[in-house]
């Protein structure tokens, strides 16, 4: 890599030991791996991963990784496509808000397919997810955060697609046991596998984008074990003339340098987790709507609009209509505004049941969700750039027309700001998997995560993944 920094931050992360990360740093990674297994769990029997399923066990390959859910054996490379794409397959997985990028359903595919592939230890996994997450985060916040957030999505490419194969790429060296060296050439191959753009995201019926953290961590896995092999790759892919930075970002643009929190602060903990099934641009709105509802106690039918208010970015991942459409299919509720705080009031929930098609074509969510408007404040651009906030306000004006009322937050419950228990996310793990799995296989995995330090290997984790 070009430049003494990165070079310096990524020889940090291939020497990263178990023994030298702080106790609350592996608590938050346990976490971050038993959160994003529950939405592959659940996210296993959607359309999308059942395609992505079927795909990568008619490519096949030979049996070193197992797919989730359905047990079958294939490449290392697959499994990682499959259990990346059902990781995605609901909108539920964490994010870092600082730059928009979700780590975990790359990061955590990557890893176990590896994993089981070489016999590794559950403190080798650790290592390698939080290295990884150091990665991504760490790429994601020199292209995509201050200044330039969510610059990566205005040009049009999914932020979490772009940065996401580096993680894995990362992530897999380690678990492979490559040399600083190699892993450095399997991240400049990795750049050159850098892709997703962000119009299946904003395009009705489209799901292209629920594949792009499987393409992510296939791809990052690919260039590890390419580098393995010998293939050497451009040691300046981020900062070179036409590296990553350059290309994907602005050109000639003076990035900060990678290595200026090395050692001090853990970028995994600023990952936030979701409690709704939805673009996490809506946490903040649905939070809002949420703490007036249970302090106002107003019913549906009082309702006669609710103004949402977000900076221009938030636009970035609504569909060009601005929401304003009611949806037709899940795919296209998942970023609908109105739809999730139609969801909020008549549900007091945003979860997957929240999507099914009886709640979908409930004549009283289509009606609702009419009387939601969407207002773009520019003057909440700046405080979006400069922060780590992800604001919003709304106004709830009553039938009666005497009251309204108004809510604001800056961050999202979930979040390092705005932080849940624990057992919290366990409990979402455990909702989200018992269907699956069962409730005696999702209370051992509950248990297993969170002793993962302590397996000699993940043979028994990945018997509890397997129906």
């Amino acid at each position: 890599m070009k430049g003494e920094a990165t070079e310096k931050f990524i020889r940090y992360l291939v020497n990263l030991r178990f023994e030298d990360i702080p106790f609350e740093v592996i608590d938050k990674a346990k976490l971050c791996f038993l959160d994003t297994l529950g939405v592959a769990l659940a996210g296993s029997v959607t359309p999308i991963g059942r395609l992505a399923k079927e795909f990568a066990v008619a490519v096949g390959g030979k049996g070193e990784a197992t797919v989730f859910n359905y047990g079958d054996r294939i490449s290392c490379v697959l499994a990682a496509y499959a259990n990346g794409t059902m990781s995605f397959s609901h909108n539920f997985t964490d994010t870092t808000l600082s730059c928009a990028v979700h780590c975990g359903p790359v990061i955590m595919p990557a890893a176990l397919s590896i994993a089981e592939k070489e016999g590794s230890t559950g403190k080798e996994v650790l290592e390698a997810l939080i290295a990884g997450y150091e990665m991504m985060t760490g790429i994601g916040n020199v292209i995509n955060s201050g200044p330039r957030r969510m610059s990566l999505h205005k040009r049009g490419f999914h932020a979490t697609a772009t940065t996401g194969v580096f993680g894995a790429s990362l992530t897999a060296s380690k678990l492979l046991g490559l040399s600083t060296d190699r892993v450095i050439d399997s991240l400049g191959i990795a750049g050159s596998y850098a892709s997703g753009l962000l119009e299946s995201v904003t395009s009705p019926e489209s799901e292209t984008y629920k594949t792009h953290t499987g393409i992510a961590a296939q791809n990052g896995i690919t260039a590890a074990i390419l580098a393995k092999l010998g293939l050497k790759g451009p040691h300046t892919v981020l900062e070179g003339k036409n590296g990553f930075f350059s290309v994907f970002g602005e050109k000639n643009s003076n990035y900060p340098i990678m290595d200026q929190d090395i050692g001090k602060k853990y970028l995994i903990m600023d990952s936030a987790f979701k409690l709704y099934n939805c673009a996490h641009v809506w946490a903040v709105p649905l939070d809002c709507l949420k703490g007036l509802m249970k302090k106002y106690k107003f019913r549906p039918e009082e309702v006669a609009e609710i103004k949402v208010i977000i900076p221009t970015m938030y636009s970035y991942v609504m569909d060009d209509s601005k929401g304003s459409n009611y949806p037709r299919s899940y795919a296209e509720a998942q970023n609908n505004l109105p739809y999730v705080m139609a969801a909020m009031i008549l549900h007091n929930s945003v979860h997957i049941e929240q999507f099914n098609d009886r709640v979908l074509r409930d004549p009283r969510m289509k009606e609702m969700a009419s009387k939601v408007t969407v207002e773009i404040d520019s003057s909440l651009d700046e405080v979006f750039k400069e922060t780590d906030k992800a604001p919003a306000k709304i106004v709830i004006t009553l039938k009666d027309g005497k009251k309204e009322l108004f809510e604001t937050l800056d961050y999202p419950q979930g979040s390092p700001k705005n932080p849940v228990a624990g057992n919290e996310i366990e409990g979402k793990f455990v909702n989200l998997a018992v269907n699956i799995i069962g409730k005696e296989k999702a209370k051992e995995l509950v248990h297993m995560v969170g002793h993962l330090e302590e397996l000699s290997n993940l043979g028994d984790l990945i018997g509890c993944l397997v129906v």
